[in-house]
This record gives C-alpha cells, structure tokens and sequence, in this order.
C-alpha cells in the first residue's frame, strides 16, 4: 500500500511531470520565457512595481528612464503619469507579445506603430 494515499501519489506525479517539463523548456531554450516558479508572471513584468503604489517621484523617474519627459518639463500630475506609464506598459506587453513568436523588438515596434498599436494587425504585416 501507499504511505500518502491517492492524493500524495498525484501531486508526487504532478511534480515529476513539472520537472520534466521545466527540463524540456531549459533544453529547447524557452525557459527566459517561461513564468517565474509560482508566479505567473515573465520575471520582467514581475519587476514592474504597480503604478497605484507608486508615489509621484517615482513615476516621474520612470518617465524619465523611458524618456518621456526631460529634465526640468514639468511632469503633470499624479493620473497623468500613470495614465501615460500604463500606456507605455501596454505597448511593451505587444512588443513582448510580438518578440515571443520570434520577431525582433525594433521590428515588432515598426509594425505596431504603422498598425495603430493593433496585435492582430501588426502579426499579418510581419507575417506578409
């Protein structure tokens, strides 16, 4: 007999097949892509810190370090700059998106921008 029962016997199967899986990822090089274990996040979006916890210098550094301000503009208020940062955020998420299926950024870039920032759009002009 079993010393865990059923349950125990599943989630020990559950973690073999995981292992495997993540070795199948490691091996075919999709594993930068893959979720952090337990989160189900990229590790690069998981780095974002939410824009509603963010005080006003902070979203301010972030505009800068993305170069939408300069030094010295004045920077609007606190919903203008998380409105534009969630803009900014959104857009990375497509060139993400765009770069997972194996386009390069500064392409994935060009195409949205010419499709009005459209997924679908931009896929079929990459694709053509």
């Amino acid at each position: 007999p079993s010393s865990g029962g059923p349950r125990a016997d599943g989630a020990e199967a559950a973690r073999s097949a995981l292992a495997e899986l993540q070795e199948a990822l490691v091996a075919s090089g999709v594993s930068e892509a893959a979720p952090a274990e337990g989160g189900a996040e990229p590790s690069g979006a998981a780095a974002l810190r939410a824009l509603s916890r963010m005080k006003k210098s902070e979203l301010v550094d972030e505009c800068l370090s993305r170069g939408l301000l300069r030094e010295g503009e004045s920077p609007g208020t606190v919903a203008e700059l998380r409105a534009t940062l969630r803009v900014e955020r959104k857009r990375d998420a497509l060139i993400g998106e765009l770069v997972e299926r194996g386009f390069a950024a500064s392409r994935a870039r060009s195409a949205l921008q010419a499709t009005g920032w459209s997924l679908d759009a931009a896929l079929a002009k990459l694709l053509k």
